[in-house]
This record gives C-alpha cells, sequence and structure tokens, in this order.
C-alpha cells in the first residue's frame, strides 16, 4: 500500500482519502503513518488473542489485512492506468 501510493503521487495522482491527504505529501509521513497502523492492529490483536478473545483477534487482522489489501488493490489499479 505504502509504495503504490507512493508511485501513483511521484506520477501524478492525487491521495483518495481526505484524512491522508496532507500526509500523503510527505513520503517520510506516509511510511510512518502506515507502519503504526499496522503496528497497532497487531497489538490490538495481541491483546484481544492473550485475553481469550481469539475470534475477535482472528477477526480484526481479517478486517484489516482485508482493507489494507483493498487499497493496495485500487492504488496498483490507479498507477497501472497512469502508465
Amino acid at each position: 500500500d505504502g509504495s503504490s501510493t507512493t508511485t501513483a503521487l511521484k506520477r501524478g495522482a492525487a491521495e483518495g482519502n481526505p484524512m491522508m491527504a496532507g500526509i500523503a505529501e510527505h513520503p517520510a509521513a506516509l511510511w510512518a503513518v502506515k507502519a503504526g497502523v499496522t503496528a497497532g492492529s497487531i497489538v490490538v490483536a495481541e491483546r484481544l488473542w492473550r485475553q481469550h478473545r481469539r475470534a475477535a483477534a482472528i477477526g480484526m487482522m481479517l478486517v484489516s489485512n482485508g482493507l489494507m489489501a483493498a487499497v493496495a488493490a485500487q492504488n496498483a489499479s490507479v498507477v497501472r492506468r497512469m502508465r
């Protein structure tokens, strides 16, 4: 997701997520936010798992990974159209 976002922005695309628009202009900030969100979802899932809320932990990771995959696929589509 971070790589495809950075590539698309370098080719002239605009960030579609209004919450990320200001951050996306700065690659280091973009990567920091992406890393933080990833780490945060892992920490939450780990805590849920340790609290024996295993279904919630698995659900958290499924939703988190699914959203990131959808964003990455959308970004890849934008990059392909820009070639």
